[in-house]
């Protein structure tokens, strides 16, 4: 089995990152606690929100990634990913440079480096190979990249693109969405994954 995996709010939690990035910046309280998803809302809501938020992606995705945390739970798929002998790869929509920092250092290689110290990649079991580390420029181009792969199944947390209109209709959609309610999915196409254990047991069993 190939299990296609995306990476950033994915495989990397980014919400201590960012909230710690606005606050140190003074752009929100010092008391907020809030999601990646809330921060964004809230910046969003203040003049020249867009430019603000963009920004702060430019330094948590680059110089600032070391505060991300490996999503919970991720160490214990790919341990059984490992042991049903399944092939893991990695597909990210990551350009090499920030659209707010084009002079800034290389969000792959920060990601990469990440990815290592994290114990995401590497040469042991249940670890992703780094020349399995897929990085597309658009999101046109992370479509195809998951069909030349062949993917069987793809881990994602952005609906738009499991229901893109080019995605592999043979590749099982799993929608990654730790904030999700009990209910119905939010396309009958996706099966709604609300944590890495739920990945695990889907793609798996029990």
């Amino acid at each position: 089995m190939l299990v296609g995996l995306d990476l950033d709010n994915t495989i990397i939690d980014y919400d201590t990152a960012f909230a710690q990035a606005a606050r140190l910046a003074g752009w929100v309280r010092a008391d907020f606690a809030g999601s990646k998803r809330d921060l964004r809302t809230l910046l969003w809501a203040q003049p020249d929100g867009d430019r603000i938020w963009r920004g702060l992606q430019a330094r948590v995705y680059g110089p600032e990634i070391g505060g991300a945390a490996l999503a919970k739970g991720y160490h214990d798929f790919a341990t059984r990913a490992a042991d049903a002998g399944a092939e893991l790869v990695i597909i990210s929509h990551k350009t090499a440079f920030a659209a707010a920092a084009p002079d800034g250092p290389d969000l792959r290689q920060c990601a990469l480096e990440w990815m290592s110290d994290h114990g995401v990649t590497g040469s042991s079991p249940g670890q992703v190979r780094a020349d399995r580390v897929i990085f597309a420029d658009s999101r046109d181009a992370k479509i195809s990249a998951i069909r030349s792969a062949r993917c069987e199944v793809f881990v994602d947390d952005l609906t738009e693109v499991l229901l893109h209109p080019e995605f592999p209709a043979r590749t099982t959609r799993l929608h990654f969405y730790p904030g999700a309610s009990d209910g119905p999915p939010a396309d009958p196409a996706l099966v709604t994954c609300r944590s890495w254990r739920d990945v695990t047991q889907f793609t798996f069993g029990a």
